[in-house]
């Protein structure tokens, strides 16, 4: 029993170290810190490939993280971006939540890669490498969370590549006048300090090599659809804003990112990751084209290492608002309602009740209806669905007051008729007043009409007033309803 329970703890042991260094599978987007001595030495006699081993550098002695590997002069900085979240867009607080990974590679012919390996990543265990400073500007209360995804890592010639992850909540001014038929600009603007040239690069270390820009588009929660993105670098000062310049100006087209919506595929699913369909939305870079860039010579030879001069990396959205949530949550029920209230021209008018309460109905749910209407700042201006909600509230207002005249032109007749006095004309004359007011039966006799049946109808046109209203109103409510309509639609979309 002695020896075998020695055996089972040696067992126990040896995979509990296995378990320990073991590299967890899948952290290629972690943040764990990778000891220098996990990979293979360069002159392991495994019998394996040397160039895809992996492999880690130490920091040369006397190397300093805080000189420019190009020394005095300005270096060149390529950075790419993956964004991985995108929304919800709050238009009350004007904020968006973002989260991307930042890839920028520079070169460091300080760092060597061992002979026989074509990359090693660099241990920072005793000490951190150069690298450029960026800086994204959320202008927010909220600060930006940035962590390292993994080691710096160095290909031949001493190129350096670094990803590092961004999330926070970035400010984005949005102009609801045509809410919510809007067009919206966000902009993510990255301040690259550290004396270098930062410029928009397509990356090797992407799914897609050939775009600086890829999203993931499923991860993107917003009522937007993503139309453009433009990136652009320029360099600048707050010295002296008028040196301003722009020498990178591009554009990627993201209009057949909509498809990736609507597909009823989760992409997110392991299952799913090699279908086509899948590798273009989870890294969907769009087509892109680029301007003939400017020249910024002047600009960037005072760029510096203390930021007096700097770079900047801006990337823009253009958003253009998807209307299906409103249709389904405003325009539809809100017309309806207006309907619904036209259906008091066909209650008889005598039905005080019901006319009265299919009224007054109409106007709460307009009332509640508003209420629903999504949230917006302290604004100064009407939006367009203001119009539409207050349009909507005066027809059931309006379709409340034609019922209010028409019970109160049917009231005052009908007292009008009742005080109306039963006079013989011909006693009160001694005149024949003509046969107008005799009126024959069936049986022959002749009969006088009184003066109140005479009086009737003369007044016959005033009586009917009424249900002339009622006449009138199933016609003009319909039409002048369509044609705001019309002119509603017509004029924001035209806008658009």
């Amino acid at each position: 029993m002695t020896g075998k329970a020695a055996l089972w703890f040696v067992v126990f042991l040896v995979s509990t170290v296995q378990l320990i260094y073991m590299p967890a599978v899948g952290e290629t987007h972690g943040t764990r810190k990778i000891r220098a001595d996990e990979g293979v030495a360069p002159n392991s006699s495994d019998g394996e490939n040397n160039a895809t081993t992996l492999s880690f550098i130490k920091i040369p002695k006397g190397y300093d993280n805080k000189t420019r590997p190009s020394g005095p002069s300005l270096l060149d900085v390529d950075c790419s971006i993956s964004v991985m979240k995108l929304g919800p867009f709050l238009e009350k607080e004007m904020l968006f939540p973002i989260s991307y990974y930042f890839a920028c590679s520079w070169t460091d012919t300080r760092l060597k890669v061992p002979t026989g390996h074509s990359y090693s990543y660099v241990d920072e265990s005793a000490g951190s490498i150069w690298r450029p400073q960026p800086f994204p500007m959320p202008m927010t209360d909220t600060s930006a969370r940035e962590e390292f995804v993994e080691p710096p890592l160095v290909i031949s010639g001493g190129k350096v590549i670094s990803i590092k992850k961004f999330s926070f909540d970035a400010p984005c001014r949005m102009k609801l006048h045509s809410y919510p038929h809007d067009q919206q600009f966000c902009n993510v603007p990255i301040m690259m300090r550290g004396g270098v040239k930062a410029s928009w690069s397509p990356s090797q270390f992407w799914p897609v090599k050939d775009r600086p820009i890829l999203m993931n588009m499923q991860a993107v929660r917003s009522v937007f659809r993503v139309d453009r993105v433009d990136y652009i670098s320029w360099a600048g000062s707050t010295l002296e804003q008028k040196a301003t310049c722009i020498y990178q100006k591009g554009s990627c087209d993201f209009a057949e990112s909509e498809d990736c919506q609507t597909t009823s595929m989760r992409c997110s699913e392991a299952e799913n990751w090699p279908n086509p369909t899948c590798i273009k939305c989870n890294s969907f870079g769009g087509k892109c084209s680029e301007d003939q860039p400017s020249d910024c010579s002047q600009v960037l030879r005072k760029v510096d290492e203390l930021g007096t001069y700097w770079t900047t990396l801006d990337l823009r959205l253009k958003l253009t608002r998807r209307l299906g949530y409103h249709f389904l949550q405003t325009y539809i029920p809100s017309a309806s309602v207006v309907g619904m209230s036209w259906v008091s021209f066909w209650i008889d008018p005598s039905s005080a009740p019901a006319r009265t309460g299919l009224g007054v109905t109409t106007v709460l749910t307009m009332v509640t209806l508003s209420g629903k209407v999504g949230a917006a700042p302290e604004l100064n201006y009407i939006r367009a669905i203001d119009v539409w909600m207050l349009t909507c509230k005066l027809f059931v207002i309006l379709a409340l007051l034609e019922y209010a005249f028409v019970n109160f032109a049917d009231s005052t007749q009908k007292k009008k008729g009742e005080q109306t006095p039963d006079v013989d004309v011909e006693q009160q004359t001694g005149k024949d007043p003509g046969p107008d007011l005799y009126d024959c039966e069936e049986n022959g006799k002749i009969k006088k009409k009184s003066m109140k049946e005479k009086f009737s109808v003369l007044t016959l046109t005033v009586e009917k007033l009424p249900r002339s209203v009622d006449h009138v109103s199933r016609v003009l409510f319909p039409v002048a309803f369509s044609v705001f309509v019309c002119a509603y639609f017509s004029s924001y979309l035209l806008t658009e």
